[in-house]
């Protein structure tokens, strides 16, 4: 059981060094406690929240939007890639 805890906490600490080493510290930070922000890519909120139970993706002239749909009534907006609004 110990090994076992041992493990996790060694994966845990990989992880939080990978998402730092990639979004910055004040980024990761916020992606390691669940936080999503507008400005941030789609890669960047679903490392933060996850995979999105349903996407709903809409295309304009105006360019590309999509809905990325989570349980809880939770809903991200993205423009062109990037996170314009959060509904929660």
């Amino acid at each position: 059981f110990a090994l076992l805890q041992k493990q996790e906490a060694v994966s845990n600490e990989k992880r939080r060094n990978q998402i730092i080493d990639k979004y910055g510290i004040v980024n990761g930070e916020a992606i390691l406690n669940h936080k999503v922000k507008i400005g941030w890519t789609k890669s960047m909120c679903i490392a933060s929240w996850g995979k999105p139970y349903d996407i709903n993706r809409t295309t304009t002239t105006y360019g590309s939007h999509e809905q990325y749909v989570y349980s809880l009534k939770k809903y991200l907006y993205f423009e062109n890639g990037i996170l314009t609004a959060i509904q929660d």
